[in-house]
């Protein structure tokens, strides 16, 4: 990924509030889940995995 690419993603993570984009699970737990130009790889974080994420993806910046 170069860096254009990583900082448009960046934003768009930005822009994904988990309160308004996450789903129940069967197991009851909350999670948002995030697509990827891939469709064999997606990702479901739950709110702390999702910030944690966020923050990896702006220090990778």
């Amino acid at each position: 990924m170069d860096a254009q690419a990583l900082s448009d993603f960046s934003r768009f993570l930005d822009e994904v509030l988990f309160e308004t984009a996450c789903v129940e699970f069967p197991d009851g737990e909350w999670k948002v889940i995030i697509h990827t130009p891939n469709p064999e790889i997606s990702f479901a974080f739950d709110e702390w995995e999702f910030a944690d994420f966020k923050t990896a993806v702006h220090d990778a910046l």
